[in-house]
């Protein structure tokens, strides 16, 4: 979890707390230990972004209530549920809301919820104006594994004026034969980005879908593509049956922050000129 996360859980969990409380708790509930100053930088960019507001007359710090309503209002129409209806968990549904987090049991499922995503309340879909979407992974695991399946996404993308670009951490034999495929449909993968920093995610015009995968998954793709030496030596059978053969999570954050989205944009692509300047003098 991010600091900027540990922060907003922090504060949500005791009302009007002060710096010097919030820098215990966060170093609490953290395995990394952080400096007071790095934590009040942290607070005051989430000051910056209205996520969280500060009481000058006591310096205490609370969660601003119009982005809680912001995001209770966007997750009530991104999984269509009436918060009233008394048949909703409604702790369950207010624990997403506090903290973006949702888990999915299969890839299906989370599949499943990007597509729901796309289609009824991003409106992806749409050749009104020109629309981008960046994914960022650490392999291209997902292009290998179902290529039809991408391929036709990818070209829905470009019927109805959409980039996509693709940005991948490994640059593997099997990263490269994705990147290949892709290309004879004009969509470009970039291979061997170092953006450590960032989690596996979709980056929409308004919302970032960030997206964690437990050890387990994590691990079993590692290997494939670390130990793959060619494509003709993929195994695209017994990577499927280790992933079905595995319990395993997804684990997603959704933001809903056009600043955010700005600034996540304009640190890819300088990651990405660093790395084309250092392949050209190499």
């Amino acid at each position: 979890m991010s600091l900027k996360k540990i922060i907003i859980t922090v504060i949500s969990n005791n009302k009007n707390i002060g710096l010097k409380e919030i820098s215990k708790l966060v170093n609490k509930e953290s395995t990394k230990k952080y400096s007071y100053s790095t934590i009040y930088k942290n607070i005051q960019k989430l000051i910056d972004e209205e996520i969280i507001l500060k009481n000058n007359t006591n310096s205490s710090y609370i969660i601003n209530s119009e982005w809680i309503k912001e995001k209770h209002n966007f997750y009530s129409k991104l999984f269509n549920i009436n918060i009233t209806n008394t048949n909703i968990d409604t702790n369950k549904h207010e624990d997403i809301i506090q903290n973006n987090f949702i888990k999915f049991e299969s890839a299906k499922k989370f599949n499943e919820f990007i597509t729901k995503i796309e289609s009824e309340h991003n409106l992806v879909f749409s050749k009104e104006k020109k629309g981008e979407i960046i994914t960022v992974q650490d392999h291209c695991v997902d292009y290998l594994f179902n290529q039809a399946k991408y391929i036709s996404y990818a070209k829905k993308l470009q019927e109805n004026n959409i980039e996509w670009k693709i940005i991948c951490r490994g640059n593997t034999p099997l990263d490269k034969k994705a990147k290949e495929l892709f290309s004879k449909i004009n969509v470009d993968i970039t291979l061997g980005i170092n953006i450590s920093e960032l989690a596996s995610m979709i980056i929409y015009e308004d919302v970032i879908v960030e997206i964690f995968y437990d050890k387990s998954y994590s691990k079993i793709v590692k290997d494939t593509f670390e130990k793959t030496k060619s494509f003709n030596e993929f195994n695209l059978v017994d990577l499927h049956n280790k992933l079905d053969n595995t319990k395993y999570s997804i684990f997603v954050n959704l933001y809903k922050n056009k600043e955010l989205i700005k600034n996540i944009k304009n640190k890819i692509e300088s990651k990405i000129k660093r790395n084309q300047l250092a392949r050209f003098l190499d």
